[in-house]
């Protein structure tokens, strides 16, 4: 009944500049994405990948590169550290201190192999496969790898597209999960040469789900050519169907019908002739494709007086210092406090900084009015400094159990957590200290037991998703008892993760994120789960 009564309430489904910053053009449009993303002639990457134990004696890798030039470069093959055991066998210590499957041995064994050479099994053009042999491996051991393809021997700047990926025993781990109970994993969006990524999480009337997420034609995380798509879930995150009405967030409610969404404008994207004179206002600058930059904007406060129908925006100047801030997730990082404070945790750079991505730093976006007036200020007045790490850049924040604001910030350079936390509704913050949680970036969220919930992603092998719990308000962080979410991604390091959580009426914990299991597609699935 409940269901059916949400399933015709008018509301609107809102896809801001939070949730992505890209339309919906090309499915209403009816363009075929598959189509379009088949037709390549970039620069070369990887196609396709994959990693098989087939029996006891046997594990093959087999990677397929497309693009332009491929005959230029090689494929390579590095066991990562931590190592173990002796050197395999056709492998060598490079003086790098890296060791490398080697190819020709004459004069010197070389880390570059050759398309159909010594160690390529395949003789057809543009695929490279290797054969393990699982019992020269130390049994039990586990060994981690990085392959792909790059543009060496040749000389200039360095072109490469790589994978990641972890044997145990020399064979394929097939653990997805560990320290979780009542696992189960579901593809939520997944087509064939569609990079599907950066899933949002809305929540309506405490119950009703929704997400939106790219569905680019291109592995970029700038260039929003192929559009975005949405979907909503009536069953706590089972199943997910294409919106017939339309949900808000209920973190976004003020008073009666209105909303506010405190966000930042993002990428804007202009013509590569204005790039001097953004330079000269020392705006952060990237490029897109030929003839294309994109700029980082301000901040906007999006508004709403009948629950999601129609909005308007309002631009807020930037601080006077700021070249312009960036955003992570709504949901991980906007909450309404128990006194009424509504915070939203950005990120940016100062002027001096402009052109330094190693210094980024935290700002909030605070209200104490209901979201009428706002104000906009780095979390540390006076800078990043005095630390291990040079800044920090996605945030998450949350409301502890004893009323104080808890922060969880990537670092830069990336690693393990950084923890700051505020006394008073966010206007000023402690120094932020290391925790021992160990990935990026990250959600945290509130139980109903009290405890704190982390999860981010994991972007060293084995890659996925991992989460941990703290239960003395974000002091202390229980990672001798890290929850695995998910072991098995097989994309590029850099790539995967963005979970978004939530608990569940039942008290089971719903994750969704971004992964790639098959070395090329990349898609958005979820996990359903209890904690032990």
């Amino acid at each position: 009944m409940k269901n059916a009564i949400m399933k015709n309430m008018l509301v609107s489904i809102v896809v801001s500049a939070v949730l992505l910053s890209c339309q919906e053009s090309l499915f209403n449009n009816n363009v075929d994405l598959k189509t379009m993303a088949t037709l390549y002639d970039g620069a070369p990457r990887i196609k396709t990948f994959s990693i098989q134990t087939l029996n006891d004696s046997t594990t093959r890798l087999r990677i397929e590169v497309e693009g332009l030039n491929t005959n230029l470069g090689s494929f390579y093959v590095r066991q990562n550290p931590p190592v173990t055991g002796g050197i395999l066998p056709h492998f060598y210590l490079n003086p790098n201190g890296y060791r490398y499957l080697y190819g020709d041995s004459l004069p010197t064994k070389d880390l570059n192999l050759e398309d159909n050479g010594v160690r390529d099994e395949d003789s057809t053009t543009n695929i490279f496969s290797y054969t393990f042999d699982p019992r020269t491996f130390v049994d039990t051991a586990t060994y981690y790898f990085q392959t792909g393809w790059h543009n060496r021997p040749q000389t200039g700047p360095y072109v490469h597209d790589s994978r990641f990926f972890s044997l145990v025993g020399g064979k394929v781990d097939t653990l997805v999960s560990a320290n979780i109970d009542d696992v189960q994993h579901r593809i939520v969006y997944k087509i064939d040469g569609i990079y599907a990524a950066f899933p949002s999480l809305s929540v309506f009337n405490d119950s009703l789900l929704a997400t939106s997420f790219s569905t680019r034609v291109n592995r970029s995380h700038i260039d929003p050519e192929g559009g975005s798509k949405t979907l909503v879930s009536y069953d706590n995150g089972i199943s997910w169907v294409a919106p017939t009405t339309t949900i808000f967030d209920d973190t976004w409610k003020t008073t009666g019908t209105n909303l506010v969404v405190p966000d930042v404008q993002g990428w804007i994207y202009v013509s590569d002739t204005l790039r001097d004179s953004l330079i000269a206002e020392k705006r952060i600058i990237n490029d897109v494709k030929p003839g294309t930059i994109a700029y980082i904007g301000g901040t906007v406060i999006k508004r709403s007086s009948n629950t999601g129908t129609s909005w308007t925006s309002t631009a807020l100047p930037l601080p006077t210092d700021c070249s312009g801030l960036y955003n992570h997730h709504t949901k991980a990082s906007y909450i309404v406090t128990s006194s009424g404070t509504r915070l939203r945790m950005v990120y940016g750079r100062r002027k001096v900084n402009f052109n330094n991505n190693a210094k980024d730093e935290t700002y909030l976006m605070r209200s104490t009015d209901n979201g009428t007036t706002w104000a906009t200020f780095p979390m540390l007045s006076t800078g990043v400094s005095g630390l291990e790490v040079q800044g920090f850049n996605e945030s998450s924040i949350v409301q502890a159990a004893n009323g104080k604001i808890i922060a969880l910030m990537r670092s830069v350079p990336e690693g393990y957590l950084w923890k700051s936390e505020s006394s008073d509704d966010g206007l000023t913050w402690s120094n932020p200290v290391k925790t021992t949680m160990w990935g990026f970036p990250p959600h945290v969220i509130k139980l109903r037991d009290g405890r704190l919930l982390s999860a981010y992603g994991y972007r060293r092998a084995p890659m996925g998703v991992r989460a941990a719990t703290s239960s003395d308000n974000g002091s202390t962080w229980d990672t001798v008892n890290e929850m695995v979410i998910r072991n098995d991604g097989l994309g590029n390091i850099g790539d995967l993760g963005y979970p978004l959580i939530r608990e569940l009426s039942d008290g089971s914990i719903f994750c969704i994120y971004y992964l790639t299991t098959d070395g090329n597609n990349t898609h958005i699935a979820t996990t359903h789960f209890r904690i032990p």
